[in-house]
């Protein structure tokens, strides 16, 4: 066990050395843009408030750590801490061995957001609890001032988690991580259920109290080797998993966004059976490929977007892609083609192709990336994909399959669809513009068929979010709705893809409902009937009975 802690002199030298460069944090930031080129990753890039993308232009010491404490390969790891250690002067044997160390995602490895929405004092408060986490852990006279510092970077954006990592790496006999696996571990085999504090205050009770309970308890008499524990417990319980259960990230939750599993998709309000969800996902998992269809209003963009969420890990936009398909999208405008630039004209890549490129970079990082393609058939998908349309195949996601496409950089470019991108699409079965989707693109995709939903699920849903319609009326409107959707299904010029699905019967989440007979009277007015006037555009007699009979649940 003594071996497997040689990292902390490092880190604890690191740390002390590393707070005189707070007045030059650009030589920091040179340093590592220095070691990302060597690597061949991209530089830092932050998004500003005029909308603009550019270098970094300030860091925080966490963030400075977390370059060689995230989901790097080892040489990789111990050549950026190598560098960084040298800028330092660090005396301490660099490690080549990281056990039980926690890392963070590479791609939510930063401790604050992006300029445009950070406060402008939330780096220089990271400085300052680093600072106070140095003190407090040399001298406990400085409590206050540490659980002050720790409450700011909190209420500034902060998680917990991530500022307790980033303590554990400075001072890891000291602090407490609070890292999914360290949390699992003290909840499973210690017992212990309380681990959300909210406070430094409670941070600091919580990490006093853990060590009482290991010294007392367990033969574990250190953070260090309870986070060591914590990963081989976990180890070994990843090791016999399948792939319906295999972790969606290296590296611990996103910071500003948080984790997301196919049992999160059901809490938000789809109306689809966690049992047809995990079916779902497997075939995503499989295919790579996979499209949403159904009716208009069964939710299938909504779908989408909750399942990029399950796969990727987490819920934020990081990572997903979205793009809709419409008659005038072009191979160029998706893949790549020419586009003017100035006096001239430049190759420049469209979404998917940038989609593709920053799979690559994390592909041997276990991250997982999706693009969503909304309205996939309004398109000509074969002319959109072009010669991706063999590539997006799972059996050719490699190098080995790589080909030249029509618009290169050069002779020699080849290109693949890396395996961790995956594609989900949606298609509305009742658009009579478009044509059906051709067998070359069919072959390469899953479909899922989604239906309207108007049973208990829905009208809970409806109800507990919006308490003034009550269950009466929505038994009443499901009745009703699954009448006329039953009307529509057997209507020879319209058919079950021409059934209305249970989002016109949903108010949006932020919708002010003030009574329900005057919002379902709007419903039909103003969404359903208009719908209905379309679909029986011979037959406008047929259109408003069936429009009355769904005002008529509101005189009985």
């Amino acid at each position: 066990m003594a071996d497997s802690l040689s990292w902390i002199r490092f880190y604890s030298e690191f740390a002390d050395k590393l707070p005189r460069y707070r007045n030059d944090r650009k030589l920091l930031i040179d340093t590592i843009h220095g070691i990302h080129k060597e690597l061949g990753f991209k530089i830092m890039t932050d998004k500003f408030k005029d909308g603009s993308l550019g270098p970094i232009q300030d860091i925080c010491p966490f963030t400075v750590m977390s370059e060689f404490n995230r989901n790097l390969r080892p040489p990789n790891r111990i050549h950026t801490q190598g560098q960084l250690a040298n800028l330092l002067e660090v005396r301490a044997s660099p490690p080549n061995d990281w056990p039980g160390v926690p890392v963070l995602n590479s791609q939510w490895r930063w401790f604050y957001p992006y300029a445009r929405t950070r406060n402008p004092d939330h780096i220089e408060e990271l400085w300052n609890a680093f600072a106070a986490a140095l003190a407090y852990a040399k001298n406990k006279s400085n409590r206050s001032k540490f659980i002050k510092s720790f409450d700011t970077v909190i209420k500034l954006g902060t998680t917990i988690t991530m500022l307790t990592i980033g303590l554990f790496w400075i001072r890891p006999y000291e602090f407490l991580p609070l890292d999914s696996k360290t949390r699992l571990y003290l909840e499973e085999k210690i017992k212990i259920s309380d681990l959300n504090p909210k406070s430094g205050e409670e941070y600091l009770d919580l990490t006093e109290k853990i060590q009482i309970i290991l010294k007392t308890k367990t033969n574990i008499d250190s953070f260090p080797k309870l986070s060591i524990t914590a990963y081989m417990h976990n180890s070994v319980e990843e090791t016999g998993s399948n792939d319906d259960h295999e972790s969606e990230s290296s590296g611990d939750s996103d910071p500003y966004g948080s984790s997301y599993s196919i049992g999160n998709i059901v809490d938000d309000g789809c109306f689809v059976k966690k049992s047809d969800l995990e079916s779902i996902m497997r075939m995503l998992k499989n295919t790579k490929n996979l499209i949403l269809e159904g009716p208009p209003g069964t939710g299938k963009t909504y779908l989408a977007k909750k399942l990029a969420f399950a796969l990727v890990g987490h819920k934020s936009d990081s990572g997903v892609r979205a793009i809709q398909f419409h008659p005038n999208l072009t191979y160029e405008d998706f893949v790549r083609g020419w586009r003017p630039a100035g006096s001239e004209l430049v190759l420049q890549d469209g979404p998917f192709f940038d989609a593709i490129n920053e799979a690559k970079e994390e592909q041997n990082q276990n991250r997982k990336f999706v693009i969503i393609i909304d309205e996939i058939n309004r398109g000509n998908p074969a002319s959109i994909f072009g010669e991706m349309l063999t590539l997006i195949e799972a059996d050719k996601r490699s190098n080995d399959d790589a080909i030249s496409l029509s618009h290169s950089h050069n002779k020699s470019e080849q290109v693949y669809v890396p395996p961790n991108l995956y594609i989900i699409g949606t298609m509305n079965v009742a658009d009579r513009s478009i044509a059906l989707v051709d067998m070359a693109l069919r072959r390469r995709f899953d479909f899922f068929r989604l239906e309207p939903v108007f049973d208990k699920t829905w009208s809970g849903w409806v109800h507990e979010n919006f308490r003034v319609i009550e269950p009466d009326i929505l038994d009443k409107i499901g009745i009703a709705m699954t009448s006329l959707n039953e009307r529509i299904t057997k209507t020879r010029m319209l058919g079950p893809n021409f059934t209305i699905g249970h989002s016109y019967a949903m108010p949006k989440i932020n919708d002010k409902i003030l009574d329900a007979e005057t919002w379902w009277r709007d419903v039909v007015k103003y969404k359903i009937g208009p719908l209905l006037q379309e679909y029986w555009f011979e037959d406008p007699e047929t259109a408003l009975a069936e429009e009355k009979k769904l005002l008529s649940v509101l005189e009985t």
